[in-house]
C-alpha cells in the first residue's frame, strides 16, 4: 500500500526507485541540524545523497534566508564528503522574512532543473512540521517547485517530536 507524500517519514523512504537502484537525491542545505538529521536519515534509508544544494546571496555571500556563510557551507560539505551545489541569487539588503521573492523562485526552479539535468531525481527537506506554523506553507512551495521538474521531494523530519529527535 503506497503512502500519501503528506504522511511519508524516514521509515517510509526506501532509498531505491522502481528498478532497485539507489534513488539518486540532493539535500535541501541550511548546514543547521535538521538538514543535517535529514540528510543522514536519507543516507541510513539507502539514498544516494549526491549534492547538498544551497540558495546564496551574491550581496552578502550567505545562505538565505539563514545568513550562514557560504565558507561554512563549503567546510561542511567537504567534512561530509558530499558536493555543495551553490545557486546564486540577489536580494535586496532590506528585504524580510515573510516576503516571497519571484527571483528566489526563479532560481529555486532553475536549481532543481540543473540537479535533475545531473541525474538527479529527488530533494530532501528537513522540514519539521510540529511547533512551525509555516510547515505546511512551505510544504506546499517544496512540492509546487518539485511537481513540475519531476523531482520526488521527501521529509524525514516531518510530524516528528523535536525533543524525540534530539533522543534519537
Amino acid at each position: 500500500m503506497a503512502i500519501p507524500m503528506e504522511k511519508r517519514t524516514d521509515d517510509d523512504i526506501t532509498g531505491k526507485d522502481a528498478s532497485g537502484k539507489s534513488e539518486k537525491v540532493f539535500v535541501s542545505w541550511s548546514g543547521g541540524k535538521d538538514s543535517a538529521l535529514a540528510c543522514y536519515r536519507a543516507m541510513k534509508s539507502g539514498l544516494d545523497v549526491c549534492y547538498l544544494a544551497s540558495m546564496l546571496t551574491k550581496n552578502t555571500g550567505r545562505l538565505f534566508p539563514h545568513f550562514v556563510t557560504a565558507e561554512v557551507l563549503r567546510g561542511q560539505a567537504a567534512a561530509i564528503g558530499i558536493p555543495l551545489f551553490e545557486q546564486w541569487i540577489e536580494i535586496p539588503k532590506d528585504i524580510s522574512h515573510d516576503v516571497r521573492l519571484n527571483d528566489y523562485d526563479v532560481k529555486y526552479s532553475e536549481m532543481l532543473r540543473q540537479l535533475k539535468a545531473k541525474g538527479i531525481t529527488g530533494g530532501v527537506f528537513g522540514d519539521v512540521s510540529r511547533g512551525n506554523k509555516f510547515a505546511q506553507m512551505h510544504w506546499n512551495r517544496v512540492e509546487d517547485f518539485c511537481r513540475p521538474v519531476g523531482m520526488k521531494p521527501y521529509r524525514p523530519l516531518w510530524d516528528q517530536d523535536r525533543e524525540q529527535m534530539i533522543r534519537s
